[in-house]
């Protein structure tokens, strides 16, 4: 992910630097042409195309593409040349190696372009539901989710802990526990990380004052056991 917001930084920073120098860009219509990673050489070009000459296929409702590649330098001794697709289906996102390290050397991947990644998505219709719509994994060193609250209010004194007889009958009418968002439910519309935290949070909390109560009853009925054991085992028969 953080390379992906790095190339997308580099590319704005180049379009902030051609537009210094024009009032508008041209959008080249290449849209059958395959152009390969040793097609450009120092420069940053627009062109559109079809998707299917792109061999992108992470875009079903959209036939074409507008191009955005930069290749910053002659060959691949720089950095490899690199490509953004925009459609309506979102941002990708891809490299292409020119095939000589500047020695004269080929290197191994040779004038080919790599797979598309996704970067931002749609949904079906094109539309981004959220600021940052990922399709794909995510990963980071530390996630920090600001959270509008918490389930500490399980350990209230006010707080009405709901009996097991309680939970067991919602178990078997609903197949869940309470307040759990039911299959269909996450499958349609996901997960919210923060709330889901926090209620599993919840869970744990309950669960801990049950566990509490069962020790408690268990240690009550311990020292029954130990009181009768140190009673006098005679016992009374009426003949």
């Amino acid at each position: 992910m953080k390379k992906n917001i790095l190339v997308i930084v580099l590319f704005l920073n180049a379009l902030l630097s051609i537009a210094q120098e024009a009032e508008s860009l041209k959008v080249l219509d290449t849209r059958n042409i395959e152009s390969l990673p040793s097609y450009y050489k120092k420069n940053v070009r627009f062109d559109f195309k079809t998707n299917q000459i792109l061999k992108l296929f992470d875009a079903p409702n959209n036939n074409y593409s507008g191009i955005l590649t930069i290749a910053p330098w002659i060959d691949d001794s720089g950095a490899p040349n690199s490509q953004l697709a925009f459609n309506g289906n979102g941002l990708f996102h891809r490299i292409g190696y020119v095939g000589n390290n500047g020695s004269g050397n080929i290197i191994e991947a040779k004038n080919l372009w790599n797979s598309w990644n996704k970067i931002i998505m749609g949904d079906s219709k094109g539309i981004i539901q959220g600021k940052l719509d990922v399709n794909g994994t995510i990963r980071a060193t530390e996630v920090k989710i600001e959270a509008t609250g918490w389930a500490d209010f399980v350990f209230d004194k006010e707080y009405k802990l709901p009996s097991l007889t309680e939970i067991e009958n919602h178990i078997e009418t609903y197949n869940r526990l309470p307040d759990v968002p039911s299959e269909r439910d996450v499958k349609e519309n996901g997960v919210d990380i923060g709330s889901m935290q926090i209620l599993l949070l919840q869970k744990i909390e309950q669960l801990t004052l049950y566990i509490i109560e069962l020790n408690k009853t268990v240690e009550t009925q311990q020292n029954l056991i130990e009181e009768l054991q140190k009673r006098p085992a005679t016992l009374n028969y009426k003949k």
